[in-house]
């Protein structure tokens, strides 16, 4: 059978959902980031109940999108009862650090998509609305979105960066300080070839050579340098094929250009053109 891996990790263990997907934690390879590196960055301790196990915290990556949205992962959602998010954080430990924003949303402040199958970890995308607009300061900002031109771009090719508090590998505790590292996105086919991947709706992004998304990173952005020295989101950390991390092939993103009229309509936000 077919082993997929959702990129969630308990903060105490690792927690892998009663399906057939493994979810990711912290960056396998990555580096430490400074304060303001990745001001789009958002930390988020997630609640849920399990059978069996009773209340549950997982630790999932998301990204501000306006002064009011966190994009993320549906599969860090599902199910949820509610989330502590952290915004302008790079040392989550340090409790007093200097433009922090600490945040708690309940369920009520969830969209999850319609169509998301928690089973297959397909449309794997959600929404979460703060209670109040952000004020933004160079430790907090938003990332772009993809424009509407956009839609059917494949990026193939592209480097960009992931970023997040996911493990550095296997097993390994949780890191305090945000990680990050540059790779890119592989053809269709690599995933095509050993997942059960939709070109239309997701993206390959490579996960060898020791650098890739871990337990911990699900919903985490994978984003691209633009030629203003902006960045633009195109993808949300969702499965790989393997519960090891950095050394096991591909790793699933959420395609961010799939999405965009679902994000306008739950967001109320408008895209660029």
């Amino acid at each position: 059978m077919l082993v997929v891996s959702v990129l969630l990790l308990a903060t105490s263990s690792l927690a892998i959902p009663a399906q057939q997907y493994s979810v990711q934690s912290r960056i396998a390879g990555g580096k430490d980031a400074i304060p303001t590196q990745f001001p789009y960055q958002v930390g988020m301790e997630i609640t849920r109940y399990i059978p069996e196990e009773g209340l549950v915290t997982e630790w999932c990556g998301g990204s501000l999108i306006s002064n009011q949205l966190v994009l993320t992962a549906a599969h860090c959602l599902y199910g949820a009862r509610e989330a502590n998010l952290y915004l302008g954080a790079t040392n989550v430990i340090k409790t007093r650090e200097t433009g922090r924003i600490f945040v708690n949303v309940k369920k009520n402040s969830f969209i999850v998509h319609e169509d998301y199958n928690d089973e297959y970890v397909k449309n794997d995308i959600a929404l979460i609305k703060l209670p109040n607009k952000i004020n933004f300061n160079k430790y907090i900002k938003t990332i772009n979105l993809p424009r509407l031109k956009q839609r059917n771009t494949k990026f193939l090719g592209r480097v960009g960066w992931i970023s997040g508090w996911g493990m550095t590998e296997k097993g390994d505790n949780q890191p305090d300080v945000l990680q990050f590292a540059k790779t890119k996105i592989l053809p269709d086919s690599v995933c095509e070839s050993e997942l059960d991947f939709e070109q239309d709706t997701e993206i390959c992004v490579d996960g060898s050579k020791g650098i890739s998304n871990c337990e911990g990173d699900s919903g985490g952005p994978f984003a691209i340098d633009e030629k203003d020295g902006s960045r633009t989101l195109i993808g949300l950390v969702s499965y790989s094929g393997s519960d090891k991390c950095g050394f096991a092939g591909p790793v699933v993103h959420t395609r961010i250009t799939a999405f965009l009229d679902w994000i306008a309509k739950n967001g109320g936000i408008k895209i660029r053109d």
